[in-house]
């Protein structure tokens, strides 16, 4: 070969390196830029602020840029390959006929990659690592498909599918038990939806919602599945074994569904210096300074007047942010990162909007008198109006609310191995999940026992605050199923008897900048497993039965164990359980992992969640034959 043919060669490699390279830029670009930028045009001038319909157009944006290079690249491979290998006229007749009768298939035989279409292969591992680079290998592979049918594949392909590829390319799966997790505390910004929540999953398996003012005793059949709420704030459900009688034992996981929080008060009309603001009361022991420059939003109940008289309490949840409590200036306040403090009734009120947006407001008819029962006074009629219309009625139809402010920041997987769970509401929607999921998988099993204790959840309200409602672990909730499910004063004592109640409510994870905050012994990490916690106080309920019950049942599925106490010198926090013992039935505490507890954003372990379900599906498999082999009275 000639020296100047060997110049050609090297300018020709150079010039398409340079080409592959600007292409792969490109297309880096365009993957970076085309779906943010669709995502905000969709979400303001399209959706009317849906993030949900805005994060799936930006799905189709991000898979519409990919298309379109593979087909690029389509087109440049068969370019080059027929440039290559030239062809009579005669065989490319033949190669035509027989790429029309393998119209949608790939052809088999086997082509061996060129040294420049390994060196592209090379080039797009570095650049978008092998799972990227194999999903562009593959798009080279389709060369002999016919490109209607390759459109029309991805045209047919529904956003849930494209949305799981554009996931599984650019990140790796997190656990399954935790992915579902995710979306439940997603979908419960208040005790009223996660109830609700809770509720559908249920059906799903089968359940049959019963009231608290039914005769049960013309409902309940052997081997049926159960649930009813209170208040929409709390839910009871069980299944009764295919032999069960009066006087069987019930094995409860107890959780709660309140996480500390801002509630707007009755009357939250509050106006000053040009702004609409809400006035709120905190609900339990938040930390409260994390509330503070958080895009908030509204959801709760609303009762609602319905149009032949009667009364129905509606559940609404808002979803884009409208209230906003914005932080001081640093240069306002010197001091803030030395200690920061505020005035929890003056310092801390959400901003609505502006006082135009009150005067553009539908106002209601002043010629009317509103009753006793109206809250148009009461509130912002800004305010009242957006309610309206998320519910499709008139504001006047509004006759009172329960509205919970909730960060719309969702929850998410994180961490470099998704090894986390970023979120609101850890605590505790965390275990009441674990607690639906676990009853509603086993009691569709086709393992599940036939004889033995009743399985029961009980997901309470107010937690926070005590317990002490009518929808509280304090209530009568549960002593009144033991009653309804064993009338007999003699069935109940011997119902209490057999029964087992494992209270679960989140824990502190050991933290790695304060580690003298946890006994040395007692320092639970994430992922680590289910929590045993201990005091000898009784502000836990648990002793060394109801705690060796649990390892027992921790065992069968073959996780793991920690063991948390408090130090001498730090109060104690509480839960459900001790409670709950009082009514005799033999209880223990345990729990998960989380750190910044109370925050409004908490972090837990994306493989404890897995574990807590595995708790509770032993404990309904299997808790009544461990019982019978433990000897103790």
């Amino acid at each position: 070969m000639s020296e100047q043919t060997k110049v050609a060669n090297v300018t020709a490699q150079t010039a398409e390196q340079s080409g592959v390279l600007a292409k792969l830029l490109a297309l880096t670009l365009s993957l970076a830029f085309a779906p943010i930028t669709c995502y905000y045009i969709s979400r303001d001038y399209v959706w009317s602020g849906n993030g949900t319909f805005a994060a799936i157009t930006a799905v189709l944006a991000a898979n519409l840029v990919l298309a379109v290079y593979i087909v690029l690249s389509m087109r440049e491979e068969r370019q080059s390959t027929e440039a290559s290998q030239p062809k009579s006229d005669s065989a490319a007749k033949v190669e035509t006929k027989k790429t029309h009768k393998q119209v949608g298939s790939v052809v088999s035989t086997p082509t061996r990659p060129s040294p420049a279409s390994r060196s592209s292969n090379d080039r797009d591992e570095r650049v978008f690592g092998p799972t990227m680079s194999h999903a562009l290998r593959s798009s080279h592979a389709l060369k002999h498909r016919d490109l209607a049918t390759f459109h029309q594949s991805i045209k047919n392909q529904p956003p849930a599918t494209l949305y799981s590829h554009q996931t599984m390319m650019l990140s790796q799966a997190g656990p399954e038990a935790a992915a579902r997790l995710i979306n439940f505390v997603n979908a419960s910004p208040t005790p009223f939806h996660a109830v609700q929540t809770a509720a559908d999953r249920l059906k799903k398996a089968g359940f049959q919602k019963i009231r608290e003012t039914d005769e049960w005793d013309h409902v309940l059949q052997a081997g049926g599945k159960y649930f009813f709420t209170r208040n929409q704030t709390a839910l009871l459900a069980f299944t009764l074994p295919q032999k069960w009688k009066a006087g069987a034992g019930v094995s409860i996981v107890a959780t709660h569904l309140d996480s500390p929080n801002l509630r707007v008060r009755p009357v939250s009309k509050k106006s000053r210096v040009g702004y609409l603001q809400v006035g709120v009361e905190t609900y339990g022991g938040g930390i409260w300074h994390t509330w503070f420059d958080r895009d908030l939003s509204l959801a709760g109940r609303v009762v609602v007047a319905k149009k032949d008289g009667t009364f129905t309490a509606t559940l609404v949840k808002i979803d884009k942010p409208i209230l906003r409590i914005p932080s001081l200036a640093i240069h306002l306040d010197r001091t803030v990162n030395e200690a920061f403090k505020f005035n929890r009734e003056n310092e801390f009120t959400p901003i609505l909007g502006l006082i135009e947006t009150e005067l553009n407001a539908t106002k209601p008819d002043e010629t009317k008198n509103p009753g006793a029962s109206s809250v148009q006074d009461n509130h912002h009629a800004a305010l009242l109006e957006l309610l309206a219309d998320h519910l499709s009625i008139a504001p006047e139809e509004i006759h009172d609310f329960e509205l919970h402010l909730y960060d719309t920041q969702p929850a998410t997987f994180a961490g470099i191995n998704n090894e986390f769970v970023f979120s609101p509401r850890l605590d505790n929607q965390f275990s009441s999940f674990a607690a639906v999921e676990a009853l509603a998988t086993t009691a569709t099993a086709q393992s599940f026992p036939s004889e033995g204790n009743v399985n029961c959840i009980a997901l309470f309200n107010h937690e926070e605050v005590g317990s002490v409602s009518t929808s509280g672990a304090e209530s009568s909730l549960v002593p009144t199923l033991l009653h309804r499910l064993s009338p007999a004063p003699q069935d109940l004592g011997r119902s209490i008897a057999r029964s087992f109640l494992i209270s679960c409510d989140v824990s502190h994870a050991v933290h790695p900048n304060f580690i003298s905050k946890h006994e040395e012994n007692h320092a639970p990490r994430m992922n680590g497993g289910v929590i045993i916690k201990t005091n000898a106080s009784q502000r836990y309920a648990s002793d060394s039965i109801s705690s060796f019950v649990v390892k027992k049942l921790i065992e069968k599925k073959g996780g793991k164990v920690q063991e948390y106490e408090v130090r001498n010198d730090m109060a104690c926090g509480s839960t459900v359980g001790p409670g709950l013992s009082k009514s005799g039935v033999r209880t223990v505490d345990v729990g998960c992992a989380i750190l910044s507890m109370h925050s409004i954003r908490e972090q837990a372990g994306s493989q404890d969640v897995q574990n807590a379900i595995d708790l509770f599906s032993s404990f309904f498999e299997g808790f009544a034959s461990l019982d019978k082999s433990l000897n103790v009275d």
